[in-house]
């Protein structure tokens, strides 16, 4: 676990693993330069607690350096990851260590997740495909494992060198496309996880939205590499690519690099025709969205037609 500026969500991270079923476990907590309490936090849970082992950062060091801190720490032979505001359902270790130790084959394995909002009320929910050939499909086109649900080998991410050190936010993803080169990947198809959304959380800072979309361009590109993929999901692999660098010629043009932004644009409608459609900001940006609704106003109402009919209800749905 690695752990910055939680806010009131530690404790209950915390609680959710030291009431697991399978107790056998170390709690690594990389506490990396918080100033909201959670140093104080997570030092008396170790003080009442000899599995938890707190390193204490003095200032942030990135996410990515603290997870391979954190696993440079580990002696186990797997490697469980919960973020400090998500939360573990009592069966997770039990069952992932379970599967792990019958199945040799596999490197990772995540589970279905619930999404909560900052309340604790649910939002949605993450099932991904299960089994491994369905989640090696799944890696062109979206991350088929949460990272807070995710149980890997140890000594696979060492042979592979840990997290990749250039990747900022997406190291999770980069390192699942290391392991497939390894082994397979699998999702328990239960709901042993729960993932919380909130505004606080870094991967949802405007700040960052350029870095993410770069990287995640690069790694969907790379996990295309890969191979082995069927002309089904390698169809879903150019139009979430699309989507991608769509998003990214929006940011560049809004930078005042328009020139660049003009030719990702043209990248991306070469992938996804339909990319500007696909994406809400791009909708707005392009002026897609505004003729929609004029296009949708001068069309005669009939009784055949729902005065509520959407163009496309899965337009906004984040790949």
């Amino acid at each position: 676990m690695t752990i910055y500026n939680p806010g009131p969500y530690l404790r209950p991270a915390i609680d959710s693993l030291l009431g697991q079923s399978h107790r056998d476990f170390e709690l690594i907590a990389i506490e990396n330069g918080s100033t909201d309490g959670a140093k104080e936090i997570i030092g008396a849970y170790a003080a009442a607690d000899p599995r938890i082992i707190v390193i204490d950062l003095p200032e942030n060091i990135g996410r990515t350096p603290a997870l391979n801190l954190a696993l440079s720490h580990a002696t186990g032979s797997f490697v469980a990851v919960l973020d400090a505001d998500d939360l573990s359902r009592p069966q997770r270790l039990e069952r992932q260590l379970a599967y792990l130790q019958e199945n040799p084959r596999v490197v990772a394995v995540g589970s279905w997740c619930d999404v909560i909002d900052e309340n604790g009320a649910l939002v949605d929910v993450f099932q991904p495909a299960s089994d491994p050939s369905g989640v090696r499909e799944t890696l062109v086109w979206e991350n088929p494992l949460a990272h807070s649900a995710v149980m890997y080998r140890r000594q696979a991410a060492l042979a592979v060198g840990g997290y990749p050190a250039d990747i900022a936010f997406a190291q999770d993803f980069a390192l699942w496309q290391a392991f497939a080169g390894q082994g397979d990947l699998a999702n328990l198809p239960e709901w042993l996880t729960v993932l919380r959304r909130h505004q606080a959380s870094m991967t949802l800072q405007p700040l960052h939205s350029l870095t993410r979309v770069v990287e995640a361009i690069a790694l969907f590109e790379r996990a295309a590499t890969l191979g082995g993929y069927s002309p089904e999901a390698l169809r879903h692999g150019r139009r979430t690519l699309g989507i991608f660098r769509a998003r990214h010629a929006l940011l560049l043009c809004r930078s005042g690099r328009l020139r660049s932004g003009l030719a990702e644009l043209a990248r991306a409608l070469v992938l996804n025709p339909l990319c500007a459609k696909d994406v809400p900001e791009v909708r707005r940006w392009t002026g897609v969205e505004g003729l929609s609704r004029r296009i949708r106003s001068l069309r005669p109402h009939t009784g055949h037609r729902h005065a509520g009919f959407t163009v496309d209800q899965n337009a906004g749905r984040d790949l």
